[in-house]
């Protein structure tokens, strides 16, 4: 009876179906970044004070040290939400960005959780973030270092209005966390802007632990936050201060864990 080769040869071509698949979507993945007619999640971040931290510092050589901690922490604990390539970051000076190629479920959730990642991280380490979301057009050429797009203005312009750290998101986001956002803490509460107060769906970075899990890390912001304010007067502890209140107005609008109706 001849030998039956006829499965290591199945398998075989189903390894090359497999590789041929998955260039496809790698190829389809990296059009989208420079596809103009391909809509983004666009993350803006500024790291506040970083200007001033600066000057205060022991030394230029102590500040760069401090501040390669934060960096070389952040981008080791986002790796796992860059594989695959549909999210990507650039930092620049005081400046992220963080882009998605589309905007799925999947794209919300791996943009929703790199964002509250960086808060903690900057937050724990003595950097703390002030960010806003939006979603757009944008194009991105990183050979060429150019990035462009009303997603990235509406993002900046609105990050640019906060007045506390944390992360809010811009109103083109809203029909995206109405159907995709029930497993991030997306809460709908009054925020400082710097011409007032208004109401504002955010992110709320102390409702996921730093593992990234359903929790709640109240305790660990506030002593985060005692040691932002510390070395600061004025301006700087206005921020912390309406950081811990929106923290507080969140969690007694939003208790966790959740409470059950009866």
């Amino acid at each position: 009876m001849p030998p039956n080769d006829s499965t290591p040869s199945n398998v075989a071509a189903t390894d090359s179906e497999k590789k041929t698949t998955a260039k496809t979507e790698l190829e389809k993945l990296e059009s989208c970044w420079n596809d103009s007619a391909e809509e983004h999640f666009v993350m803006f971040a500024d790291i506040m004070g970083f200007r001033q931290r600066l000057i205060d510092s022991k030394s230029h050589k102590d500040f760069v040290k401090r501040f390669k901690i934060f960096d070389d922490t952040l981008k080791k604990q986002s790796k796992p939400l860059m594989l695959g390539g549909g999210l990507k970051m650039t930092t620049f000076s005081d400046s992220i960005i963080l882009v998605t190629s589309c905007c799925d479920k999947d794209a919300l959730n791996r943009i929703a959780k790199a964002a509250i990642r960086l808060v903690q991280i900057g937050m724990k380490h003595g950097f703390p973030i002030s960010a806003a979301i939006a979603r757009g057009f944008f194009t991105h050429e990183e050979e060429n270092n150019f990035s462009v797009g009303q997603a990235l203005v509406d993002a900046y312009e609105l990050q640019s209005q906060l007045f506390f750290y944390g992360i809010a998101l811009h109103h083109s986001m809203t029909q995206d966390i109405e159907e995709y956002g029930s497993s991030n803490p997306f809460h709908k509460v009054p925020i400082p802007l710097k011409s007032g107060v208004a109401n504002h769906c955010i992110l709320s970075w102390h409702r996921l632990k730093t593992t990234l899990s359903s929790g709640d890390i109240t305790k660990d912001a506030f002593q985060w936050l005692d040691k932002i304010e510390e070395p600061v007067s004025g301006r700087p502890r206005v921020y912390v201060q309406n950081t811990r209140d929106v923290i507080e107005r969140v969690n007694e609008l939003y208790p966790y864990p959740p409470q059950k109706h009866l």
